[in-house]
């Protein structure tokens, strides 16, 4: 960016799967209601909650930090997942 951000820059605008407007607490929460059992969602549940904290506060760093936090969930989800998944055929 190379400046500090606008008040409410860093607040993302999302929507639900109907269109309607949502906060990100309450879409992360949504998600994992879907999410398959066993995954521990923790983790990165307490990083979107200091990272919404972090928006609304302007603050770009703290905003931020959720990248590491989504890194982390990817391994999680990867690591659960690639278990139950099945060969992939060839030409598939």
């Amino acid at each position: 960016m190379g400046r500090a951000p606008n008040t409410g820059e860093l607040i993302a605008t999302l929507y639900d799967e109907e269109g309607l407007p949502v906060d990100a607490i309450s879409l992360w929460n949504n998600l994992c209601k879907e999410a398959p059992s066993g995954l521990d969602l923790s983790a990165f549940g307490m990083a979107l909650e200091a990272c919404v904290e972090a928006a609304q506060n302007d603050d770009l760093a703290g905003v931020l930090v959720l990248e590491n936090a989504f890194a982390g969930l990817l391994a999680s989800v990867g690591s659960t997942l690639g278990a139950c998944e099945a060969p992939h055929r060839k030409g598939h």
